[in-house]
């Protein structure tokens, strides 16, 4: 298709897709250097308007957007704020009729559109998160990364579930004083955030800002072997970390605070990944904060500006808190419906009932398991002091275990 009537039906394409949309310590700025930048005279609004808002989806903290290729059907990507570029699951490029851009290895001279934006996109990596869906109970197709992010302004209200896009010369900040400075490293942006575990020392460190990570505040490994004196007297109980390539054992325990300015919470959750994490470009940096931390406020990337935003929702004063059963489960199967035990904390409300390593959950409460989400399944299993009547499945057998629910740290 040549450029003039690729154009035309992007325009088309986006017109139709906002008839559609739903109405509802200071650190030097240095430019982001994305890979293959896209042309910001690229990105469209439709109607000559500056401003769309977006019908999200929000799983587990994470935030998924509609995004049509050619006009076809929609999927929804991951927002991820660590992504140099946008990318398809070659699974769903296969689904929607791209069979020809596996031997390429990405669609090229695609036009994509959100409801009331769009913009050309020379070319369109395929990407696998092999490890993504067992971890959050969704199958995956696809990325919207720093390629869009960096040229556009993104509110995202976790507490409304709400996605607003905006032109770079059209936003303004609802208040200076929220305002944080980006420094970029391997074109990923990082903010300075403080903290302190168990009453020492305040400590100030960059962390990077991860919307496409479920967990809250995370430490890399590295960082806390260097300053192991800070974490020596920390109580932790195991966890699993989650990463693209799969689930790594973890620690999981509770610091004295966490601030970013001013905005700080007390008795936060953090976890400690017993490997490497997948970004190590930043020596100095202490970790990453994802959409656990993140939905307690509404967080604006405006990095045309080399900036974000937080200001505090009415998550921001909730308690923080991990599963209170001891479980940790993954989604396993075509449609995600088997929820395999991955994890049984020591001591916790399930080993006590003697639930182990293995067991799948097939149902709770006399509901079967696969009536439920993954997600549904860890929001009824953080509610505290509930009791469960849970069936299990183990080698054959189907065992009916009973707990209650209650802190673990």
């Amino acid at each position: 298709m040549n450029l003039k009537a690729l154009c035309t039906l992007f325009v088309c394409s986006l017109l139709a897709a906002s008839a559609g949309a739903q109405s509802g310590s200071p650190l030097p700025r240095v430019p982001p250097p994305p890979p293959n930048p896209q042309d910001a005279s690229q990105i469209r609004f439709a109607y000559g308007g500056n401003v769309a808002q977006i019908p999200a989806k929000f799983v587990n903290n994470l935030v998924f957007v509609p995004v049509t290729i050619n006009q076809g059907e929609p999927s929804l990507f991951l927002l991820d704020s660590t992504a140099p570029t946008s990318s398809i699951d070659p699974s769903r490029a296969a689904a929607l009729g791209f069979t020809d851009a596996s031997s390429s290895g990405a669609l090229h001279d695609v036009f994509l559109t959100l409801p009331g934006v769009g913009w050309v996109v020379p070319s369109l990596p395929l990407q696998s998160r092999e490890g993504f869906s067992p971890l959050i109970g969704r199958h995956y197709q696809g990325t919207l990364g720093l390629d869009f992010l960096s040229r556009v302004v993104v509110t995202i209200d976790y507490s409304r579930h709400s996605v607003q896009i905006f032109a770079p010369d059209a936003y303004t900040p609802p208040d200076k004083k929220l305002i944080q400075p980006v420094r970029w490293t391997s074109g990923l942006p990082y903010v300075s955030c403080k903290f302190s575990v168990r009453g020492e020392r305040t400590t100030t460190a960059p962390f990077l800002v991860d919307s496409a990570q479920a967990a809250g505040i995370v430490f890399r490994d590295r960082y806390v072997s260097s300053h192991s004196r800070n974490f020596e007297h920390l109580k932790t109980i195991p966890g699993l970390y989650g990463e693209e390539s799969g689930e790594v054992p973890a620690a999981i325990g509770r610091l004295n605070s966490f601030a970013i300015e001013k905005f700080g919470s007390p008795s936060m959750i953090a976890t400690f990944p017993h490997a490497p994490m997948e970004d190590e470009s930043n020596p100095s940096a202490a970790g990453l904060i994802g959409a656990a931390y993140l939905r307690r406020f509404v967080l604006i990337f405006d990095l045309p500006h080399q900036q974000i935003i937080f200001q505090p929702n009415i998550n921001f004063v909730d308690r923080d808190d991990v599963g209170m059963t001891g479980i940790s489960l993954l989604a396993r199967g075509p449609n995600l419906k088997t929820f395999d035990v991955a994890l049984v904390v020591p001591g916790s409300p399930a080993a006590q009932a003697g639930v182990q390593q293995g067991d799948v959950i097939a149902g709770i409460n006399d509901e079967p398991a696969a009536d439920l989400t993954l997600d549904q399944i860890q929001d009824l299993f953080g509610q505290i002091e509930m009791k469960y009547k849970v069936l299990i499945e183990r080698k054959g057998q189907t065992l009916t275990v009973n707990f209650q629910t209650k802190r673990l740290i």
